[in-house]
């Protein structure tokens, strides 16, 4: 019985060990550049209100999860909610890139925003500042592409254009 147990004992960790040495994910510079630059064109085209150069920031399947509202899931849904957003605010904002980090095909951009929303119809401007987090993917082509945009970093549409509660530390 000893013997057998031994014998399964051996041939598990036999299965279990790697025949090949397993590459680590390591972030390159090129893949931090890259990411970066897709970080500042989705600011660029947050401020310009250019649906276009937003959407062709984004993946096939990217999630944009607007605060206080449900998910809109995909480039056509996420095409039609910007727009709305667009046609209703001029936004004014920066968002320095304060972190990227990347595992293998994916990375994400941590960063802060500050900035202005204004109601196109009229009004006074809204101030905005917080923090976010940008999800990519890398794509077949090894170009970077946005997967999700959790909530704290999509700007308000004109529906939320209320007074924003600021919570700080310390």
């Amino acid at each position: 019985m000893r013997l057998h147990l031994t014998l399964l004992s051996l041939l598990l960790i036999a299965g279990c060990t790697p025949t090949e040495p397993v590459e680590e994910a390591t972030s390159t510079e090129a893949d931090v550049e890259a990411i970066n630059r897709v970080h500042d064109d989705h600011t660029t085209a947050l401020n310009d209100g250019d649906t276009n150069a937003y959407v062709a920031l984004l993946a096939e399947g990217a999630v944009l999860m607007p605060p206080n509202q449900p998910a809109v899931f995909g480039v056509a849904a996420i095409r039609e909610y910007r727009q709305t957003d667009f046609d209703q605010i001029t936004l004014e904002v920066t968002r320095p890139s304060e972190e990227v980090v990347v595992a293998g095909d994916w990375a994400f951009v941590r960063h802060t925003y500050a900035g202005t929303a204004t109601p196109q119809a009229g009004g006074e401007p809204t101030e905005l500042s917080g923090k976010g987090i940008t999800i990519l993917q890398r794509q077949p082509d090894g170009s970077w592409k946005i997967t999700d945009l959790p909530p704290g970093m999509s700007p308000p549409s004109k529906l939320d254009l209320g007074p924003l509660e600021v919570h700080s530390r310390g």
